[in-house]
C-alpha cells in the first residue's frame, strides 16, 4: 500500500493523508511513496513524476526522508 502526503495550503510542508483525500482533491500536489519505497510527485491530474530524495515544488526544496518521517495527520 502506498503512503500519500499532500502539500499544505501554504506550500511549505507535506501532511500525510489517506487515498480518499487524494480522490476527493485531484487538483492537489501529492508525494506518493510506492511499495518499492520510491517516491512519485503528482500535481493535479498530470501524470506522476519519479522524484529522488530531494526535489523542488513551486520553488521550495523538499527532502523525501523528512516527508517519510512525518507523523500521520488526524484523519476522520
Amino acid at each position: 500500500m502506498a503512503s500519500i502526503w499532500r502539500l499544505n495550503e501554504d506550500r511549505v510542508e507535506f501532511e500525510r493523508v489517506t487515498s480518499a483525500v487524494l480522490a476527493a482533491d485531484p487538483d492537489g500536489t501529492y508525494v506518493i511513496q510506492q511499495p518499492d519505497k520510491t517516491f512519485r510527485l503528482r500535481i493535479g491530474n498530470a501524470p506522476t513524476l519519479a522524484v529522488g530524495e530531494r526535489f523542488t515544488v513551486a520553488g521550495v526544496e523538499f527532502d523525501a526522508t523528512e516527508i517519510e518521517c512525518a507523523r500521520p495527520a488526524n484523519i476522520v
